[in-house]
Formats: structure tokens, sequence, C-alpha cells
């Protein structure tokens, strides 16, 4: 489902309202690091390339469901949301200098149900200032406030909203990029104001991006460091709401990410991340003893498309590491992402990838609409996908996948169907799942020596998604 001529800048950049149109090419949003001042002026069917005001008005929702396993799953779940944003900036750009400022409110209604309807009204948005310095040879950028950020190109680390700072450089004969940021943001869902009983989480780190166009068309190197602040227990009075004790510690994530220059049709990419830190759960220190949790664990990704002139054929590979000792010991090896919002993959239609649903074992995956912090207690997932996508005309495209998943649920293959339509300025993509699991355990019997092989269970998901840019 790749298309070699489609790339959409990342990090804090505008298309992030109209996300899911990358999901009718290979679902992937490659991270260049270049800032939102670039990425803005890059769009030039609603930004203008000269100084001045603009505005642009956003509006998207998506929908899914899915339901199927037992009961004990809690599987049948419904999921819809619509979000209105209109977009008002300034830029002014000179052969030295360019400048952006823009504030775009967002406002959300969405409703879930997966054991009871729960109805939401959010509101939060963007406010920023961006700010770019050019020399002969030589670049530097400067920006800060609220706005979009994305951290890796499959969406397996970090996707959100976050009030942050960021400096970068970029040498242009070699086409070489760097930056350095500072974040903060909540474990909340995505667009909800902030929680007040809860200390902003923090993440700090950066990244260097090459793009060689030489055997590698790109290649990333980044580090970031989650921070869970220590926040004590508080009892409410007249003057202050009460605040539960949270666990607080640090996790560093480190990876990499690269992709191969087109070599007769085909192509290959790949990505790597660690993370190792700790968290602890003792509220002080003479409650302290062995309440330590610890993560040293990783995750691969592998894949290759071949493309010809209007379709593609693609093989993907994913490993992340697991728990061998899951809830017997202090260490929590599996993976999990800070804050994620999966994209590669055919993430969103995936059953085995991305199973949203109440468990006796939290997801490596999960959406920005689940609120949680990371969780590395898990037992790991390998996952394998092959399939074809084909190219219409017109921005029309389909695409047929299959998928085999081994995870703590047992041993699942999917069939995945999607497609859509896509232009600059909106999209509309649809697809649907369906999932046939072996458990890898038996069950009981009236006693546990008694037990029976579990029958295989089916699974069904449907995820539905459209935006439009004015």
């Amino acid at each position: 489902m790749a298309c070699f001529a489609y790339e959409i800048s990342a990090d804090s950049y505008p298309q992030y309202r109209l996300d899911d149109s990358s999901l009718l090419n290979d679902g992937v949003i490659n991270v260049k690091s270049q800032g939102r001042n670039a990425n803005t002026n890059d769009d030039s069917k609603s930004f203008s390339s000269q100084s001045g005001f603009y505005t642009s008005l956003y509006v998207w929702g998506k929908s899914y469901s899915q339901k199927g396993g037992v009961k004990e799953d809690e599987a049948r779940k419904w999921y819809g949301r619509a979000s209105f944003s209109p977009e008002f900036g300034w830029q002014k750009k000179t052969d030295r200098l360019e400048t952006l400022v823009l504030v775009s409110p967002i406002v959300t209604y969405a409703e879930k149900d997966d054991t009871r309807l729960n109805t939401y009204r959010l509101s939060d948005g963007e406010a920023l200032v961006s700010s770019r310095l050019n020399f002969s040879q030589f670049r530097l950028r400067a920006e800060g406030g609220r706005g979009f950020q994305r951290l890796d190109k499959n969406g397996f680390l970090f996707a959100n909203l976050a009030n942050y700072g960021e400096i970068g450089w970029e040498y242009l004969p070699l086409n070489v990029r760097g930056s350095l940021l500072g974040a903060e943001f909540q474990s909340s869902i995505a667009y909800s104001n902030r929680d007040r009983t809860e200390s902003p989480l923090r993440i700090q780190g950066g990244d260097l991006v090459w793009e060689p166009k030489l055997l590698l068309n790109s290649f990333r190197i980044f580090h970031y460091q989650y921070s869970e602040p220590k926040q004590s227990a508080q009892r409410a009075d007249l003057f202050r709401q009460e605040e539960p004790f949270r666990p607080y510690g640090f996790f560093r994530y480190s990876g990499l990410e690269w992709e191969s220059e087109p070599f007769w049709k085909a192509k290959i990419e790949g990505s790597a991340i660690r993370v190792e830190g700790r968290r602890e759960n003792g509220t002080n220190p003479f409650y302290s003893q062995n309440t330590r949790q610890s993560s040293n664990a990783w995750l691969a990704t592998l894949g290759a498309t071949w493309k010809e002139e209007s379709y593609s054929i693609f093989v993907r590979a994913l490993y992340a590491t697991k728990d061998p000792t899951f809830h017997t010991d202090q260490n929590s090896n599996g993976y999990a992402s800070i804050k994620g919002d999966p994209r590669g993959y055919l993430a969103p239609f995936s059953i085995l990838l991305l199973r949203d649903w109440n468990a006796k074992q939290d997801t490596v995956f999960s959406g920005v609409d689940s609120p949680r912090k990371p969780i590395y207690e898990n037992s790991g997932l390998q996952y394998y996908q092959t399939g074809v996508s084909k190219e219409w005309g017109k921005g029309w495209s389909t695409t047929l996948g299959t998928g085999l998943g081994i995870s703590y649920i047992g041993r699942g293959l999917e069939l995945i169907a999607a497609g859509g339509w896509k232009s600059e300025t909106g999209y509309l993509v649809a697809g649907a799942a369906y999932a046939w699991v072996r458990p890898g355990m038996d069950e009981s019997v009236l006693l546990d020596e008694i037990r029976r092989p579990i029958p295989t269970r089916e699974y069904f998901r449907w995820y539905a998604s459209a935006g439009i840019r004015f």
C-alpha cells in the first residue's frame, strides 16, 4: 500500500487533523524534524507563499465498532467522535526570516459505549509561534506553545497535543536536521481539558534526521525521556481538591527509523525502539521496599513494498518483547508506548494489533482515546502482515490484507479490507477486519485438574473516518 511519491511531514504539522488519510497509503507518516513553520509553508493549497493573515477550517470525525470473543473480553464496543477546528494564523516571510503565529481551537463531541454509554464534550486547541532563520547553507528554528506532536513514523511512541518548546537546525549541503524538544501533556483522552488533579507528564529529548538520497532515502535516530513527577495523595479541604497518589519515575526511549531508496521497483524500511526505566510505587521512603517496577524492552519492525504503476504488494513484520515473568516480579519487560496513536500496519482496522477493549491483560498498543499511562506488564506481540493495494485513479484506492498475530490471547489470523478517497482538501476511508483466534491455553471444567481446549474465537471490527478542510 506504499506510494513512493506521497509523503507527509510530521513533527508539529498541520495535517494531523486529516491524519487518517495516510491509511490509504501505508499508514506511515515520516518524521522529518522540520518544525511547524516549514510544514505549513509546504501546504500551498491553503497557505499563501506571501506574508499576511490566513484562515482555514477543519471538520473531521471517526467511528469504529468491534465485537466478538466471550463476555470476559468485554469486547463489544462502539466509539464515535466529531471535531470542528478553525485555524487563524499570521506569517511573515523575508529572505532571511520566516515567522508563523497561529491559534486553532478544537471542539469535539464524542460517544463511547463499552459497558455503558458515555458522552463527552471536549475542548482543546493549538496556540504556537514558530520562527526559522535562513542562511546560505544553514537554518535555525525555534518554536513553542501548544501543538500536536508525533515522535515516530508509525505512531508506536507518541502522538498527541502537548505544551512544548523546541529548537532545531538544518545543514543544507548534507540534508541533515536535528532538534531538541521539551513537552508536557496529560494522560487523558485526546482533545480533553486538563485534569487539574494530575501533574503534567513530561518528555525531553531530541532527534537527528539524515536524507542522503543515496541507498537510503531517510535515516533518523532519536532519544526521549518520559517522566512521571512524584505526586503524593492529598485529602480535600476548603481550599484544595482531593488528589490520589500516583506512581512516579522515568523511562528512556531510544530508537531509529530508516527507509531505503527505491531500487528496481521495491523499497525496504524498518524501525527499532528500546525502552528502559523504572517506576516507584511507594508513597514515601518508609513504605517503598519492593515497590519499584522496572522495564527493559524493545520493539522492531521490518517491511518491504513492491510498487507497480497502479498497485503495490507489501510484506511487514513487527516484534515487541514480552515480560517473561508476568506479574511475578518487579521487572516489567513488555513494550508500551508513551501515548501512541498507531497508523502503520493498518492499525486502526486491525483486531490483532490494536485490540482496544478491556481484558485481563493490557494490549501493547492503544489509541489516544484510551486514557492511561504506559503499562509495561504484557506478554508482547508478534505480528506479520501481507497484502496488496490498488489505485483506481482520481484519488480512489483499495487494500486487501491478511495478518497473523501471536500474543497472550493466542494465535490469530485476520482478513482486512479497506478503501477510500483522498484529495488535497479532504479524505474518506473505511475498512473492516475479521479475525479467528485460537487461545493458547485450556479452560477448567468444574475443577482445575479437569481442563478442555478453548474453542476458536471470532472477532469483527470496522473503522470509518472522514475529514475536510475549507
